[in-house]
């Protein structure tokens, strides 16, 4: 099972797809303390208009389990998503959360995540 920080994934998205606006594909290294994690490579050019050359939404849509890691000397705890399936899911009774994150060039590619179909509040650094 593979385990990331919200602010982690979306970071990593955001970068990716500002660094290879122009390419073919995006291909997204997702940082895994300990659990190796294969790359999540995104075929872009199938899904561009060849007649509008920029890329303008990227919408990410998965499964996952959620829950919150305290971290010594931080006040807030850290909100890690669990992807994959669990290793017994008799023992979780959980079930799992759909997740949403959309990039829109317009918003200059600030995340948008919804949770189960209702969109998270995201603080951004400078503003209230």
């Amino acid at each position: 099972m593979i385990e990331c920080a919200l602010d982690t994934l979306l970071y990593t998205l955001r970068d990716a797809v500002e660094k290879t606006s122009d390419a073919n594909s995006v291909r997204v290294d997702l940082p895994g303390a300990g659990d190796p994690a294969s790359p999540l490579v995104l075929p872009i050019a199938t899904f561009r208009d060849h007649r509008q050359p920029d890329m303008t939404l990227l919408s990410l849509e998965f499964d996952c389990y959620l829950r919150l890691r305290r971290i010594r000397g931080q006040p807030l705890p850290e909100l890690i998503l669990n992807l994959g399936k669990p290793r017994w899911r008799w023992l979780s009774r959980s079930r799992p959360h759909r997740m949403r994150i959309s990039y829109r060039a317009v918003d200059g590619w600030r995340p948008r995540v919804e949770l189960d179909g209702r969109p998270l509040p995201l603080n951004y650094h400078g503003e209230e």
